[in-house]
């Protein structure tokens, strides 16, 4: 991404809002994996190009983050927006409290807000946070279903939200080995770390589904 942002500046489009814009949404995007500080400032320096752009995602942020009190001011600044503007838009409202409630442990809660999310806008990033949700909460038979429709589809919102596609497979294989399916859940897991055989070292999903894994196949 510094690359790219690097090029558009050599080819005097650094001012051009698009160039610069979704470059510096994937760096908080990548920057949410090791450091959510980095990751709400890219998402600033997002919101400072065009205002608005991706609040939902933001809120998100700043939910994990433990910032309940901003994400909460930013979600209700959000939904006055929408209401006053265009209500076609209320999906990103719900995705918004839906992620405040997540991080919160109200999980009845999030997939209330999640379900309402899906209904309205249902692409991809918004369907996995769904079924995160009801794999969360213990609704195995719902998130399976959802997890397994998410991986069964390819779509550009998916190509987009590349590292929420790679861990749907992990995902799907922790809903397995919940349910009981220990040799879906093994298929799952090795398709996932296959895909992220490369991965940077100290990611949480990583080492879990090798310790997973080496257990299931311990058993088997």
């Amino acid at each position: 991404m510094d690359d790219g942002i690097a090029a558009d500046r050599m080819e005097g489009a650094e001012k051009a809002e698009w160039a610069q814009l979704y470059k510096r949404f994937l760096k908080a995007v990548i920057y949410r994996e090791k450091d959510l500080n980095l990751a709400i400032k890219q998402a600033e320096k997002c919101l400072e190009i065009i205002q608005r752009f991706q609040l939902q995602y933001y809120v998100l942020l700043l939910a994990e983050n433990k910032d309940f009190e901003k994400a909460e001011q930013v979600t209700e600044a959000l939904k006055k927006y929408i209401e006053e503007k265009d209500e076609t838009m209320m999906w990103m409202y719900w995705y918004a409290t839906g992620c405040i409630e997540l991080s919160k442990g109200n999980l009845d809660a999030s997939v209330a807000d999640f379900e309402k999310l899906v209904e309205a806008n249902p692409n991809f990033p918004n369907r996995f946070l769904l079924a995160k949700a009801y794999l969360a909460s213990g609704r195995l038979a719902e998130a399976v279903a959802e997890f397994e429709k998410i991986l069964s589809t390819y779509e550009s919102n998916r190509a987009f939200n590349a590292i929420r596609a790679v861990k749907a497979y992990y995902l799907l294989g922790l809903a397995y080995e919940k349910s009981g399916w220990n040799k879906k859940a093994i298929e799952q897991y090795e398709e996932f770390l296959e895909i992220w055989k490369d991965a940077d070292p100290g990611i949480l999903e990583v080492e879990d589904a090798k310790e997973r894994l080496a257990k299931l196949k311990g058993k088997a």
